[in-house]
């Protein structure tokens, strides 16, 4: 197994979320209140883990109550092994990158998997390697790290959970060509499936997104007022039945009219995790929201998931 990059620190802790253990526990509790989700005494027992769970990224003080609805999933017992964050590169000009680095947080170190991450690096021939600039910072791993721990704190059966963070790009190069071709996205999932398949490792997918960005912070030359976010919405909703229907390349289809014009930032970790689950785990989304900012009009959107395996489903 090649040696692991050094550890990376979560950089927003006392800005996006408290700088000590407690206050980020209290943060999850509130959350979960705020959403009307009851958080355990202990994990609920069930016969299969949670295969996946969909989260928002945005900024813990304005998203918080979407969070429990993706979050929830992982209130069962067993838990799994190994989560594979699938986060956004804000920073990273790759499409995918993997960078195995321990992430140190204020509730204490989250671990990688060092064998999956050693097996998806050797079978795609160290292409999606990543960087440490590019990872460093990113915060759609690291809100992810943060509830990763904070889970932890609350329910013991998390404490040894590691994870593989893993960033990806927007497919704006094949939304901009109209067809999703032979992409390193199919590849990626195609590989992670493999390798899981081959280790026997217990895996969940935790897919860290936002939605659309839309208005004057984001270049768009317009406000993001009441009409906009009612298109908005309906081009979301467009695209979250093509992720609850489970068909990749209708997920992508979603984008092409506007070309991606909203500038949803979810597509390529959205498509890593249907091409993964193939169908035999679909989403139920939980909630969507719109957070609107008067002060620029501006709205960034967000929703909150479980994937369910079809034995499990209800």
């Amino acid at each position: 197994m090649p040696r692991l990059p050094k550890s990376l620190n979560c950089s927003l802790a006392g800005q996006a979320y408290p700088a000590d253990a407690a206050g980020i526990v209290q943060m999850v509790r509130s959350h979960f209140d705020e959403a009307g989700i009851p958080l355990p005494a202990s994990l609920v027992s069930r016969a299969t883990h949670c295969p996946g769970i969909v989260v928002p990224h945005l900024d813990f003080r304005v998203g918080g109550s979407v969070y429990p609805h993706g979050y929830q999933g992982y209130l069962t017992d067993p838990v799994p092994e190994t989560v594979v964050i699938l986060g956004v590169g804000h920073r990273c000009p790759a499409d995918i990158s993997i960078y195995g680095a321990a992430y140190q947080t204020p509730l204490g170190t989250l671990g990688v998997d060092g064998e999956l991450i050693a097996e998806l690096l050797s079978h795609s021939g160290e292409k999606f390697a990543g960087k440490r600039i590019h990872h460093k910072g990113e915060h759609s791993i690291e809100f992810a790290a943060v509830y990763l721990r904070a889970l932890a704190s609350l329910y013991p059966e998390w404490a040894n959970v590691k994870i593989v963070p893993l960033l990806c790009g927007g497919m704006q190069g094949e939304i901009a060509a109209g067809e999703p071709g032979v992409n390193p996205y199919d590849e990626c999932a195609d590989l992670l499936r493999a390798a899981v398949q081959r280790l026997g490792r217990r895996v969940s997918l935790l897919v860290s997104v936002d939605g659309s960005h839309v208005g004057p912070r984001f270049g768009h030359p317009f406000a993001a007022d009441s009409r906009v976010l009612q298109n908005i919405a309906a081009l979301d909703e467009a695209a979250w039945s093509a992720v609850e229907a489970g068909d990749p390349d209708d997920f992508f289809r979603a984008f092409l009219p506007t070309r991606n014009a909203q500038y949803f930032d979810g597509v390529g970790a959205l498509r890593v995790a249907l091409r993964f689950f193939a169908k035999e785990a679909r989403f139920v989304i939980g909630k969507y929201a719109q957070w609107h900012e008067s002060s620029d009009q501006s709205v960034v959107t967000l929703a909150g998931g479980i994937f369910e395996n079809h034995q499990t489903k209800t």
